[in-house]
């Protein structure tokens, strides 16, 4: 790369016509610097960088000579890397390489701060970065992360509260503050009803979860305010049956899973089982619904937000050259009112982020892994051990009506994109997820690389559908290319149906023999 500058920096020079005197006088340099840089034999400072690419017109990754196709590649690398690191000031280390490489990919810089709020020793460098990127960052998003980011570290509040007097603005300019005064200012008092009603739950749930995750309070407190919130609930949904799907479904889920935990940690099994076994079948009533089912808040406060069901499998991307599905989630879309959308009420539900809210088991891993102090003191309990199975069985990729229903939802699909594939096919390694791999044979070939290198080589379950069709056996070079990855692999569950479309069982060695 610095071979790259040190060309594209010679010609940029010259298509001015200017000398290394010149240039240098132009940069506040010295013309050894820029014969250095130059010749390869120095390179400029990470400062610098953006000075002199400004001068000449471009961008930083022009002037290094970075591809925005080899960019990401490197980037995707560096998050490889990135992801195989738990050590805080390990990361924080890469971030700053990546960093040096890419000075103006405002991600990374945001990524920093955020590494560095667990760092004590790095307070200044977090305040002299987040305050050298409100000067120069452009970018929204990464802006608002780094504010969020220092203000949650930073410990001197007449410090914090100069750096919000600076860079706060005088208006509201959220979404819904900015939908609220656009419809206000012309009557529609409909449209405003939605985005008002929007805005009154999210400061409700707000309030909720500010209440569950005090760390000021002793466990009797903690359980007294989660018991104080789902009454709330309870009137609000009016119904007192918490295992009933409704529009409050995450809160309730959060706060009863937080209050059977601090039950345990009082010594109250019963009643901690009594809530847990609440919880869990709340999700698996909710799980149990069919996509479409209209779910409501109960009260006619939040009228306008009812929602439409709409069940999918959650992937989770590490590359991108594919995908890991990792679980079933649900998602609410939220309609006003429900059924078919309308041009005005898809801007509502566009605009101000009606459209989802996600339903998924990630709420259960403490409760699978018995990571919370609570959950430790029963994890040997059978009950415990019963209901944690339960979880794992609702929305895991590895249950059968969930691997049935990821390769239905490929194979059902009529849209180009299908149109173009012959088959899918999915491979589970236990604890991980399904590699996803379709008729392509690049992809397939891509995907078993990474299997190897990512070490997840053994694989439990395999299921295969045809585009337009049905469940098929697997074709052969994918077993036997499982069989590669790990010879334990040909005793491998394969699901199949038969000539009645019953739902039947293989192993990859069957099929091979």
């Amino acid at each position: 790369m610095n071979l790259e500058f040190s060309k594209n920096l010679k010609k940029l020079r010259r298509d001015k016509d200017l000398t290394q005197e010149e240039l240098a006088e132009k940069l506040s340099l010295s013309t050894q610097s820029i014969s250095r840089y130059e010749t390869g034999t120095a390179y400029p400072d990470i400062e610098m960088l953006p000075v002199i690419a400004g001068f000449f017109g471009v961008t930083v990754d022009n002037l290094l000579g970075v591809s925005s196709e080899a960019k990401e590649r490197r980037m995707e690398e560096y998050y490889a890397e990135l992801r195989t690191i738990t050590d805080r000031k390990e990361r924080l280390s890469l971030l700053r390489r990546q960093h040096a490489e890419f000075p103006e990919a405002w991600g990374i810089v945001s990524n920093m701060v955020h590494e560095m709020t667990f760092i004590p020793e790095c307070l200044d460098e977090i305040r002299q970065t987040v305050n050298d990127a409100m000067k120069h960052c452009d970018d929204t998003l990464c802006r608002e992360n780094m504010i969020f980011f220092y203000l949650r570290a930073e410990p001197d509040e007449k410090t914090a509260v100069s750096f919000i007097n600076k860079y706060c603005s005088r208006y509201d300019l959220s979404r819904a503050a900015l939908l609220d005064q656009f419809y206000y200012s012309r009557g529609a008092h409909e449209k405003r009803k939605s985005v008002l009603q929007k805005k009154l739950k999210t400061q409700l749930e707000e309030s909720f979860y500010s209440l569950l995750t005090r760390s000021d309070c002793d466990i009797r407190t903690a359980k007294e305010n989660c018991e104080n919130i789902l009454e709330f609930i309870d009137s609000l949904s009016l119904s007192s049956d918490r295992t009933k799907p409704d529009m409050w479904i995450n809160i309730k889920l959060r706060t009863m899973f937080n209050l059977a935990n601090n039950c345990f940690a009082l010594s109250e099994k019963e009643e901690g089982f009594s809530v847990l076994e609440d919880v869990v079948s709340l999700f698996e009533n909710f799980f149990a619904l069919k996509n479409g089912t209209v779910l409501t808040h109960g009260t006619s406060k939040f009228d306008t937000l009812s929602a439409k069901i709409n069940r999918h499998v959650y992937y989770h991307a590490t590359e991108f050259t594919g995908l890991i599905a990792t679980s079933i989630m649900t998602d609410l879309y939220y309609l006003t009112p429900v059924g078919p959308i309308d041009e005005d009420q898809k801007i509502i539900r566009d605009m101000e982020g009606f459209e989802r809210e996600m339903v998924f088991s990630g709420y259960f891993n403490k409760l699978i892994n018995a990571s919370w102090d609570g959950f430790m003191s029963v994890k040997e309990d059978p009950r415990y051990i019963d209901l944690a199975n339960r979880v794992k069985n609702i929305s895991s990729i590895e249950s059968l009506d969930n691997m049935l229903f990821l390769i239905e939802s490929y194979i059902t699909r009529t849209d180009d994109w299908a149109k173009e594939q012959n088959w899918v096919c999915a491979l589970v390694v236990k604890n991980v997820g399904a590699y996803v791999i379709f008729s392509n044979p690049d992809d397939f070939e891509e995907m078993f690389n990474r299997m190897v290198r990512e070490k997840n080589t053994s694989v439990s379950q395999i299921i295969a559908g045809q585009f337009g069709g049905d469940i098929i056996a697997p074709p052969e070079i994918i077993l036997q290319r499982v069989v590669s990855l790990d010879k334990e692999n040909s005793s491998a569950q394969v699901i199949l149906k038969n000539e009645k479309g019953e739902i039947v069982f293989s192993t990859v060695n069957n099929l091979l023999t």
